[in-house]
C-alpha cells in the first residue's frame, strides 16, 4: 500500500467516531458493495463492537400476510365503540386480525371514517385498561405489515403499560385477547 492508499483509508476512518448509527450503516452497506472494502467493513464493525452500537437487528421471521378480500364485508350498523367491540370479539374468537380498512368497511366508507374510527379505537383501549382486560385494539393492524399502529402503542404507553419492544407487546398482548375472549366464549 502506498502512501495515498494510506492517507485514503485513514480519511476514511476518521469519519467512523464522527458518524450516527444510520449512517455506520449505510457505510457498511456501501463498503459491501465495494470490492476490496472489507478492512473498512471490519473497521466499522470494531468500532460498533467497542462503543456498543448495534447496527442490524435480528432478523425477523418474515410471516406471510394474507391477502385481504374485502368485497364480502357485511354493514352492521353504525360506527360506535359497542359495534366496534362487537366485531373485534368475532375476529378474537377467530384467533385472527383484522386491517383498518377492514374495520372501517364494517360501519362505513374508508377512507372517510378512519379518523373517526382512531378517536374510538383510544377509548376502547382506555376501557380495556380500565377493565384491567387485554386490549382488544391489539388485533387492529396495518395491511401492509400486520402491525397495529403507533397510535395504539402510544395510547398503551400513555396509560403506563411499558412498550420499549412493540412487537412482542403487540404479540403478548394478541394472545391475551385470544385467550380471554376463548375462555368467555366456554363459559
Amino acid at each position: 500500500m502506498d502512501d495515498a492508499d494510506a492517507r485514503r483509508r485513514q480519511k476514511h476512518l476518521d469519519r467512523i467516531p464522527m458518524s450516527t448509527p444510520d449512517q455506520l450503516k449505510q457505510m457498511l452497506e456501501n463498503a459491501a458493495n465495494v470490492p476490496g472494502s472489507e478492512w473498512f467493513s471490519d473497521a466499522i464493525k470494531a468500532y460498533c463492537g467497542e462503543n456498543g452500537i448495534v447496527l442490524v437487528k435480528k432478523a425477523r421471521a418474515k410471516k406471510k400476510l394474507k391477502k385481504r378480500n374485502y368485497d364480502n364485508i357485511v354493514r352492521i350498523g353504525p360506527l360506535t365503540e359497542e359495534n366496534i367491540r362487537l366485531v373485534l370479539r368475532k375476529v378474537a374468537l377467530e384467533h385472527d386480525v383484522i386491517t383498518y380498512k377492514g374495520l372501517v368497511l364494517h360501519f362505513g366508507e374508508w377512507p372517510n371514517d378512519r379518523f373517526h374510527l382512531i378517536t374510538l379505537l383510544g377509548r376502547i383501549a382506555e376501557d380495556d385498561f380500565a377493565n384491567k382486560i387485554p386490549f382488544s385494539c391489539s388485533l387492529v393492524v396495518h395491511e401492509e405489515d400486520e402491525r397495529c399502529g403507533e397510535g395504539l402503542v402510544e395510547k398503551v404507553a400513555s396509560l403506563g403499560v411499558n412498550v420499549d419492544d412493540k412487537e412482542k407487546f403487540e404479540d403478548n398482548e394478541r394472545s391475551r385477547v385470544y385467550d380471554y375472549w376463548s375462555g368467555r366464549a366456554e363459559k
